[in-house]
């Protein structure tokens, strides 16, 4: 059974579509969105814009604020393989592709495994 949105997923998801009909209309043919977090906490640490023509592009800050809003609801599904804001936490990229509107997500886990050996023999 699908779910059915709420009218704040279908207010985010017009303002994205806005977006990157916009972004579109500047050449802007991709978006990198770079995120790390650890401890209990997380962040979208950069987004790059970057034109069909490979050059690096500047956006206002109602586009920026929209493609934020769009990652942020992206980056959710990382919770469903691990905790990247916890502990550890994770890191990664993501790629919006605005010709096609699709993204890429790759996502990193940072784990801490501890391993003792006490009282073992020497010649056992």
């Amino acid at each position: 059974m699908k779910q059915t949105k709420n009218d704040d997923e279908i207010k985010l998801e017009l303002k994205s579509a806005i977006a990157i009909l916009k972004l579109k209309d500047l050449d802007i043919e991709q978006i990198v969105v770079e995120f790390s977090g650890s401890g209990d906490s997380g962040d979208i640490d950069e987004i790059n814009y970057t034109t069909i023509n490979g050059y690096e592009a500047d956006v206002d800050d109602l586009t920026n604020t929209k493609i934020q809003d769009l990652a942020w609801k992206i980056l959710q599904k990382i919770d469903s393989v691990g905790d990247w804001v916890n502990n550890e936490g994770g890191f990664g990229t993501l790629y919006i592709h605005t010709e096609k509107s699709t993204y890429t997500l790759e996502y990193h886990q940072r784990t801490t495994e501890e391993h003792n050996w006490e009282d073992c023999g020497l010649f056992d």
